[in-house]
């Protein structure tokens, strides 16, 4: 997480155009809903959702809930979806191909 910080410091702000597939980003979470969390992808503010069955994985930690709304999370980028938002997850993209077969 420190790395990507780091990397979003230093990067110039992109559209969601510019991310592709399985790019890992640094998202701010900003708000939850019933559909899942919506976040923003750091720097630049680019719009996305991570979806609710997705939103409660939370790799390597036993805390209970998933991540709180104002946390910084490492994500992949899944898709851009036609009204120009993100589609995210917080599994490692390889393990996402291996879910969207199921």
């Amino acid at each position: 997480l420190i790395e990507l910080l780091e990397a979003a410091r230093r990067a110039p702000a992109r559209r969601a155009a510019q991310f592709h597939a399985g790019e890992r980003v640094l998202v701010q979470v900003v708000d939850t809903s019933p559909l899942g969390l919506s976040v923003r992808v750091l720097p630049g503010g680019e719009e996305g959702i991570v979806y609710a069955d997705e939103a409660a994985y939370d790799a390597g930690c036993l805390r209970l809930g998933g991540a709180q709304t104002g946390e910084l999370r490492s994500a992949h980028v899944l898709k851009q979806r036609e009204d120009g938002r993100l589609d995210l997850c917080f599994r490692p993209y390889a393990n996402v191909d291996k879910l969207m077969e199921a």
